[in-house]
């Protein structure tokens, strides 16, 4: 019980979050005509270039898209219309898209993936959500197969407690950088 009402507590700071991602993107908006007041979006335009895929009903093997550029992501983003990009917190294979976190990072990751498309995100004026996949997850499956259901490409993880911990502080962290914090504080 502890386990769900920490998990909720941290999903109701991850709603929170959001809300304070959106009240910043809001507050830039009197600033710039390029940012998006979220209250007054009237149509979600958002696309997903979808990393957690690397075959045909395959999970992408850890690493797999480790090159990508947040810049040019960004960008394409934005030649789209996008006002909201969805990106990725900790992906399907179980590796985080930021760096020294409690979740270990993509390997080989070149850039500190999910805190700078927030920021270049925010920058053009767009709404920035990370994902997380928690029901699938290749990497706990391995590290914990006694709280796994085997490890395939489909749903396989019960909710224990000790999953249940695991996955509220990796939401807590990444909702973190080195200053505790993706968005800058509103001044």
């Amino acid at each position: 019980m502890y386990c769900m009402k920490k998990l909720l507590t941290n999903l109701f700071a991850l709603a929170l979050l959001t809300t304070s991602l959106t009240t910043e993107v809001t507050a830039k908006a009197s600033r710039s005509s390029r940012s998006i007041d979220a209250t007054k979006i009237k149509e979600i335009k958002s696309y997903c270039l979808d990393f957690n895929w690397g075959g045909r009903r395959r999970f992408a093997a850890p690493g797999s898209w480790k090159d990508s550029d947040p810049a040019a992501h960004v960008a394409w983003y934005k030649a789209m219309g996008v006002n909201v990009i969805q990106t990725f917190a900790v992906s399907c294979n179980g590796y985080a898209w930021y760096k020294n976190g409690f979740v270990p990072e993509q390997p080989g990751l070149k850039h500190d993936f999910l805190p700078e498309m927030v920021k270049l995100g925010h920058k053009e004026g767009m709404l920035v959500m990370g994902y997380f996949c928690i029901a699938s997850n290749p990497k706990w499956a391995k590290d914990h197969p006694d709280l796994s259901y085997g490890a395939p490409a489909t749903y396989h993880i019960p909710y224990t407690d000790e999953y249940l911990k695991y996955l509220s502080a990796s939401i807590s962290d990444a909702v973190k950088n080195d200053n505790g914090e993706f968005v800058e504080p509103s001044k």
